[in-house]
């Protein structure tokens, strides 16, 4: 089976070191699937301890990442909700 990923995506799953196959078995056969609450179009897949974004219209995996690992945040994440989750962030390791 080809998954299709945004090369937002690709970039992530190969920074990390993720395997393709591990993305290909979450995409196909995940743990759990909900829609995603702050992006209406996209749903997130979760499986072999990855979360995947997907495009409930295209299919394409928008990115990844390792669930339920906190990461800081990036200089590029700017908006509201980014902001309250790294002044808790910041609170929590206090």
């Amino acid at each position: 089976m080809n998954v299709s990923m945004s090369r937002h995506a690709a970039t992530k799953v190969a920074e990390a070191g993720i395997s393709l196959r591990d993305v290909q078995e979450a995409y196909s056969s995940p743990d759990t699937t909900y829609a995603s609450h702050r992006y209406p179009n996209q749903e997130k897949r979760i499986g072999n301890g990855l979360c995947l974004c997907v495009d409930k219209t295209t299919g394409v995996i928008v990115t990844v990442f390792v669930h339920k690992v906190e990461t800081d945040l990036r200089a590029d994440q700017t908006d509201r909700d980014a902001l309250r989750y790294g002044q808790r962030r910041q609170q929590n390791r206090r």
